[in-house]
């Protein structure tokens, strides 16, 4: 009895030495590489094989001749960098796939677009300073769920642009994606009076894809509320518009 209680016993201490020995255990992460259009130029440095946590990783885009390198995107949503050669550390909030994006002549190829520009028009006021912004879309199949595309504050008056890292992914010919949007305006400032009123959320009835893009490569939404009218553009990613 005494020899099974010492058994027993060792096993229970070892219990805790096994479990800190587990928590130690290195954790392994996918980071993977692709070409916005392989006929412009080609990415690498991925694989489909995971890295260990920490390590580095060397991306690098190369632009064939007459095309022009535009920015590293991580998973379909956000501007990583403008530099064609990057370093990522590797971890699970770096983990995932990084496209390089060439610039298209034709909008419609143009797979990514960003907010680009913001217009409010009270009916009221007629000096709209500091305006507040949530922009958010949902795919035209699942038109309950929203996700944010991006958020700021901006001075109407010095400038109607609006920048932001984030883009909107729309997807390939013969696999485009449609969304709608909708934009909260949680502050507007009017200058005369320094007055601030809360819009609130206006909601665009047309949809969005690469079909939309004018030959200007912009996506312009116009609607009407009762304290205003709001005009939102989208543009497809283009060098200019980068810098």
């Amino acid at each position: 009895m005494k020899k099974f209680n010492k058994i027993l016993f060792c096993s229970l201490a070892l219990v805790p030495a096994i479990a800190l020995v587990g928590c130690n255990d290195p954790q392994y992460f996918s980071i993977t590489t692709l070409s916005s259009n392989e006929l412009l130029g080609k990415a690498s440095g991925g694989s489909e094989k995971s890295f260990i946590e920490g390590s580095e990783v060397v991306l690098s885009a190369q632009s064939y001749v007459g095309s022009n390198f535009l920015c590293w995107i991580h998973s379909s949503n956000r501007i990583v960098s403008k530099e064609a050669n990057i370093k990522i550390n590797v971890s699970q909030a770096t983990s995932g796939s990084y496209t390089a994006l060439f610039e298209e002549e034709a909008p419609s190829s143009m797979m990514y677009a960003m907010a680009s520009e913001m217009n409010f028009i009270s009916a009221d006021y007629d000096d709209v300073s500091k305006v507040t912004y949530l922009i958010e879309y949902s795919s035209s199949d699942n038109a309950a769920s929203y996700k944010t595309l991006c958020s700021g504050t901006y001075d109407q008056i010095q400038s109607t642009s609006i920048k932001s890292d984030n883009v909107l992914y729309l997807g390939k010919a013969g696999n485009l994606y449609k969304y709608n949007f909708r934009v909260t305006l949680s502050s507007v400032t009017y200058l005369s009076n320094n007055f601030t009123s809360n819009i609130g959320q206006i909601t665009f009835d047309d949809e969005v894809s690469t079909k939309t893009f004018d030959k200007d490569g912009n996506i312009t939404l116009s609607a009407s509320h009762e304290r205003g009218t709001l005009t939102f553009t989208l543009s497809k990613l283009t060098s200019s518009l980068l810098v």
